[in-house]
């Protein structure tokens, strides 16, 4: 089984369609809004603008690596939504997220990581019976990049996923005291791009040192800089690449 996606901590990603807006500080320069498949749809970014839907053999792919994870014995790790967030709360994406729901259900050879920006909308938008039930396959994430984004770890905690995750991607500033009770894993990332925001060593290193301190895995993804790998990814000598156990 191959690798389908350059972000590291992900062996695929799956977005059901593409477009999103902007809600934070760590949104001004997403990549996500200047993507190949986003320019190449000419989708736009922002509340007012449509949604595109992707196609139904783009639909199926996930159907086909829950086959191939199957017959190999061991899940694989599906960031989903990386060019829109599923709990965008818009009615126009009702329909879709209706078809996304039954298709992670169907799907228990991959675990699926929900990352949004909109945590406190999650436990409206699935299904009713995931709120009694929440699939074991599927994780929660939410960014938060800047002080600002605080208050969205609170949302993230009422989720009832077995992993709940933090994406300090981009790490725009300093995390002090950082409350992770409740929380399973933490990725953090540089801003990349012509106009990326570098984060500082100190930064980083004191969030890897409370995950460290927490006794939770850390993933920290690069340094950032006009390309993603431009400033690698080696902090204090290593790699620190740490996923949860599915």
């Amino acid at each position: 089984m191959g690798k389908g996606t350059a972000i590291e901590w992900a062996d695929d990603t799956f977005s059901p369609w593409l477009g999103c807006s902007r809600v934070g500080p760590e949104c001004d320069h997403c990549y996500a809004a200047i993507s190949t498949p986003v320019r190449v749809w000419k989708v736009q970014w922002g509340p007012h603008v449509p949604r595109r839907i992707q196609s139904p053999d783009y639909w199926r792919k996930p159907l086909r690596w829950n086959r191939q994870a199957l017959a190999h014995g061991a899940q694989e790790l599906v960031f989903c939504a990386s060019e829109s967030d599923v709990f965008e709360d818009r009615r126009d994406l009702d329909l879709p997220r209706a078809w996304l729901w039954p298709l992670i259900e169907a799907t228990p050879g991959l675990v699926w990581a929900l990352l949004t920006k909109r945590p406190a909308k999650a436990l409206r938008l699935v299904p009713p019976a995931w709120l009694t039930a929440w699939p074991r396959h599927v994780w929660v994430g939410t960014s938060v990049g800047c002080r600002a984004s605080l208050a969205q770890i609170d949302h993230l905690r009422a989720i009832p996923a077995p992993v709940r995750f933090l994406s300090c991607e981009p790490l725009l500033e300093a995390l002090p005291a950082l409350d992770l009770s409740g929380i399973h894993w933490v990725i953090a990332g540089g801003e990349s791009g012509p106009h990326f925001r570098p984060p500082r060593i100190e930064w980083v290193r004191d969030l890897r040192d409370q995950v460290k301190a927490a006794g939770l895995p850390f993933f920290f993804k690069q340094w950032g800089g006009r390309t993603p790998k431009a400033g690698g990814k080696v902090l204090d000598g290593c790699e620190w690449c740490e996923v949860p156990l599915a």
